[in-house]
């Protein structure tokens, strides 16, 4: 089960996989003792911060008020909420958002990279605010194609004769001695708690995989 969300729906959606298990969202219901960590999040063109100078001023007054403390400022500042247990997550910004700083979505890139978190990040120079499947701005209105193609590779979806990848999973990765083996164990959390594998023993990546553009 994943979350996506655009926008202010974007910090909905990282909130989820940022503070499932932060005490606020506790009911007293039985259910409080099912995770409610989703497996994977989408987010596009994001609100994540609540700190300045890239937080959008209108989410952050109507999410913790025209006069936060610096502790609520913190604690919705989803990048500072990051930890190894956020799930992987596809994020997707543009250059010429002038609603929301791509700022957002750099600053949770780069906590996801450095808790050893699976992310992709896609920021293109063309798409005003939330415009992301418009035609007229080329290469960004087929970010949900290389989305369901991330999706696919990590297991979530099924393969596909139309995918643009050879390889479609990560499991289908072919082993190539030991470092091989300890690539496809890793599974959709490769890398999770552990640095990159040496160049000279990590499998090559298939050209056709999606990574990402600027």
């Amino acid at each position: 089960i994943g979350v996506m969300g655009d926008s202010a729906g974007s910090h909905v959606a990282a909130s989820a996989g940022t503070l499932f298990n932060d005490p606020v969202v506790n009911t007293g219901s039985p259910l409080d003792k099912v995770s409610g960590r989703p497996d994977f999040m989408i987010l596009l063109f994001s609100v994540l911060t609540m700190e300045p100078p890239y937080a959008h001023r209108d989410s952050k007054t109507n999410l913790i008020g025209p006069n936060p403390t610096q502790e609520e400022m913190d604690h919705y500042s989803l990048e500072k909420q990051v930890t190894a247990d956020t799930p992987p997550t596809f994020l997707v910004h543009s250059e010429q958002d002038t609603t929301v700083s791509l700022e957002n979505e750099m600053q949770f890139y780069q906590a996801l990279i450095k808790n050893h978190v699976p992310a992709e990040l896609h920021l293109y120079p063309l798409a005003t605010h939330g415009s992301g499947l418009d035609p007229s701005f080329g290469p960004t209105s087929i970010w949900q194609k290389l989305c369901e193609e991330w999706m696919r590779w990590n297991g979530w979806i099924p393969k596909s004769d139309t995918s643009l990848m050879k390889i479609q999973s990560r499991a289908d990765i072919p082993a190539r001695g030991a470092a091989g083996r300890s690539a496809r164990r890793g599974g959709s959390g490769f890398g999770r708690g552990r640095g990159p594998a040496p160049a000279a023993t990590a499998p090559a990546p298939d050209a056709a995989t999606p990574s990402a553009s600027n």
